[in-house]
This record gives C-alpha cells, sequence and structure tokens, in this order.
C-alpha cells in the first residue's frame, strides 16, 4: 500500500498536531497506470516504476557529501534554543517556508504490516514558526513505532517551547517515549529520526538506523529548471551494532556484540524492546540520541533552499546519496516549486505552491529502492525548505 501526506507553509494556529501517516490508502497514480487497482496484496516489486536492478541515471559530477555537526561540538557556531533562533531571525528579517509530503509502500510478499511511520508536524513559539519532520521504523510489530508518531511531536514541541536547548529537548523527549512504551509494550520498538525546522537551521535528533539527508539546492533562475544539488549533508549517522563506534560504547556499557547484533537485535539505539533492555546491562541499547545540526547558507539575506529527506533503512540500505541527487537533477519540475517558495520579493506574483513534484519525488525514491532490491518496507518523507 502507499500513501502520501504534506502540510501548508505557514502555520494557523500555536497548536503542534502529528499527521500519521494512513498505511491502507489507494494505490500510487503510477500503480494504477501500471493496472494494479486496489489490490492490496499486488507486490512492492510489481509497483515500482523503475526496473529491478536498476540505477538513477549517471551524474554528470559527483555532488559533494559532509556530516552535520553535532550540537555539543557546534556550541555557539548554531542557535541553542527556540528564543535564539527567534532573536536571530527577528535581527536578520529571515523567514521559512517548508512544504511536506511523504510516501511509503509495504515490505515485499507482504509479510507483515507495515510498520513505518512519519511524523510530519508544525507550531510556533511566540512569532516563530518552526516545523517536525520524521520518520519511524518499528520492529516486532508496529505497536512502538506507532504510539512514538503520535507522542514525540507534541513533547518535544513543549520542550522546546520551554527555550530547553535542542540537545537537552530531545533527551527528555525520548526519554518520556520510553517511560510511556513501558506500559504498553514489551517486546516492540522503534528506531526513530526526527527533524526541527526553525529559521535557517535544521537539527536531527536519531536513535538507531532511519536517516535524514540535506540537500542543498542552487536557487533557479526560471520555474522551468533546472533543479541542481550543490551538495548533500548527512544529518543523522546509523546506530548498528556492528558500527565501530557503537560496538565501543556497548562495550564499555557491559555489553556484548555477537554476530553484529546484541541479544538478536541490530540497531543499537532504540525506544522500547524492552525485552532485549532487561536481558541486559542498562544503556546498552541506549536512548540517548545524537542530535546535529546544520544551516541552509550563511547568515544573510540572499534566498538558500534545500530538500530535507527523511527515510526508512528500508531506502537507505540500497540508496546512497548520489543516487537520491540525481533522482532530483531527474525531477526539472522541482524548479517550479522553488520558485514558487522563493520568500518576498523574489517569488512570483502569483505565489502558489504546487507540491506535486514533490509528491512524485518522494514515489521515486520508495519505488527506486524497490528496484534495488528492497523487500523491507519502504518509507520517505520529502520536505522542501526555503529561506
Amino acid at each position: 500500500s502507499s500513501s502520501s501526506s504534506s502540510s501548508s507553509s505557514s502555520p494557523s494556529s500555536s497548536s503542534l498536531a502529528a499527521v500519521v501517516c494512513p498505511l491502507q490508502a489507494a494505490p500510487s497514480a503510477a500503480a494504477a497506470q501500471l493496472g494494479l487497482g486496489l489490490d492490496p496484496r499486488a507486490s512492492a516489486a510489481a509497483m515500482s516504476r523503475f526496473r529491478r536492478g536498476s540505477r538513477a541515471a549517471a551524474a554528470k559530477e559527483p555532488v559533494p557529501e559532509f556530516e552535520a555537526g553535532l550540537v555539543q561540538h557546534l556550541g555557539s557556531a548554531v542557535p541553542c534554543s527556540l528564543a535564539a533562533v527567534q532573536e536571530g531571525v527577528a535581527e536578520r528579517g529571515c523567514t521559512c517556508s517548508v512544504e511536506v509530503t511523504s510516501h511509503t509502500v509495504l515490505n515485499w510478499g507482504n509479510r507483515h504490516d507495515n510498520e513505518d511511520r512519519i511524523m510530519t508536524a508544525r507550531g510556533s513559539h511566540n512569532d516563530l514558526s518552526f516545523y517536525s519532520i520524521g520518520v519511524l521504523d518499528g520492529h516486532d510489530t508496529e505497536a512502538a513505532s506507532d504510539a512514538v508518531s503520535k507522542m514525540l511531536p507534541m513533547a518535544l514541541a513543549k520542550h522546546l517551547r520551554a527555550n530547553e536547548p535542542f540537545e537537552q529537548a530531545y533527551r527528555e523527549t525520548m526519554a518520556e517515549c520510553e517511560k510511556a512504551l513501558k506500559k504498553t509494550c514489551r517486546s516492540a520498538g522503534t528506531c526513530v529520526c526526527s527533524c526541527i525546522v526553525a529559521g535557517r537551521h535544521v537539527w536531527c535528533g536519531n536513535l538507531g538506523d532511519c536517516r535524514a539527508a540535506l540537500v542543498m539546492l542552487q536557487v533557479p533562475e526560471a520555474a522551468a529548471g533546472p533543479t541542481k544539488a550543490t551538495s548533500l549533508c548527512w544529518m543523522s549517522r546509523d546506530h548498528k551494532a556492528s558500527a565501530p563506534e557503537e560496538v565501543r560504547r556497548i562495550r564499555a556499557a557491559g555489553g556484548r556484540v555477537v554476530d553484529g547484533r546484541v541479544e538478536g537485535l541490530e540497531p543499537s539505539r532504540t525506544l522500547g524492546d524492552f525485552d532485549v533492555k532487561m536481558a541486559v546491562p542498562e544503556g546498552v541499547i541506549s536512548i540517548v540520541p545524537e542530535v546535529r545540526c546544520q544551516g541552509l547558507a550563511e547568515e544573510g539575506g540572499s534566498p538558500a533552499q534545500a530538500l530535507l529527506v527523511c527515510a526508512t533503512d528500508g531506502v537507505w540500505d540500497v540508496i546512497s546519496g548520489q543516487d537520491v541527487c540525481d533522482l532530483v537533477h531527474a525531477r526539472r519540475e522541482l524548479a517550479a516549486v522553488q520558485v514558487a517558495m522563493l520568500p518576498e520579493p523574489h517569488r512570483p506574483a502569483s505565489g502558489k505552491v504546487d507540491i506535486q513534484p514533490l509528491r512524485d519525488l518522494a514515489e521515486d525514491l520508495v519505488q527506486f529502492a524497490i528496484a534495488r532490491g528492497s523487500r523491507d518496507d519502504c518509507t520517505a518523507v520529502i520536505a522542501m525548505i526555503s529561506v
């Protein structure tokens, strides 16, 4: 099954409400064109618009990639709280516009229900708009991912509105979600990748092996395009028990890694999974997120734009950062979205945003992952950010 959702760029109230991705929506237009109709048992492989084993169009030139810095190491180089963001916005007159959409496909062969979930929400603090965007990948049923997708945006917004530093807000939010899961879940668990967009910066709090990437875009001269990715910033780093840094952390906490797993669990930082956590020393399977931050551009009056891509490991296991950029370049109509979202006085008089190209790109990412051979649930959330 597949679905998509979107949120408008300007909040209508100070409330922040999560939008959870429905799992049994009608098939995509691409699926309908393939004659799959409403059959929910149609295989994911058959729904792919790409040929199995295919590659993205060859890149004319590699897009440079880098990793966002950990907040604890960035210090005063980035805003530490929403209050600090608001001060910068008021001083420089910066506005932030965000459009979000998503696409998800059930695992190959329908072996189990879709355990992925998405989070797309918006809110405000005084005069500052901020956006909460992310994905969750559940395991041993969708109980944990579904519960956290509903709890986390509201809980995180509460801490951020209290002007807590972003890293502290993320840590306390994860701890609250963990405590709540203890009442309802014994063995179900979930990976979480949550991003906050505010002002000219993006923050990411991550547990597990979902992943976020920020694709920096060149501002197009016209709606006819093309759209050009200038660089890709990885907003998170996978937490797997096989990763060298996680092996060191696990051993320091008194745990043991066997065949890249801890008591059979591959992700080394999760919410839930209490059956595993009860079998190992405290902290081996951590709920402490890594929080990273990246600015969209140097401070100043020039417009800056980027695509935030959050996806589950069903996508990232088979798709590289260069693949993402190649798919972006193939969607020339994204330039029209960019132009329509430019801040005044740079945007056209109409200013109407048609996000269909964003929906198409989200579907491209998922269907390309299926064509590459992914057999897991595949979910991608894409946000166009314009400041």
